[in-house]
């Protein structure tokens, strides 16, 4: 027969004090601000390229040597960056 260790139990606790669930469900600061700030973290996205691309950024990236060396991910990046960067200049001077 295998040693278990005994389950824990849970306590019950009880909010009696209505100030206390109203402060337990409006929730903190720091909440709040997670949320507000989320925009700030980096997202995930679905990016598709054709194998031609991809193998053709692969020789760009194989060609890079010492300090100038990067991943396929950061590549694109600052292909995304570069390309931002001109088009708001191109509104800037179209403007």
């Amino acid at each position: 027969m295998p040693i278990t260790k005994p389950k824990k139990k849970r306590r019950e606790i009880n909010f009696a004090d209505r100030s206390v669930q109203e402060i337990t469900r409006k929730g903190g600061e720091v909440s709040r601000a997670a949320v507000n700030n989320s925009s700030d973290r980096p997202k995930s996205i679905q990016l598709r390229l054709y194998d031609d691309q991809i193998a053709e950024i692969d020789i760009l990236l194989a060609q890079r040597t010492g300090r100038h060396k990067m991943s396929r991910h950061a590549w694109i990046v600052q292909a995304i960056e570069e390309k931002l960067e001109r088009e708001q200049q191109g509104v800037e001077n179209a403007g």
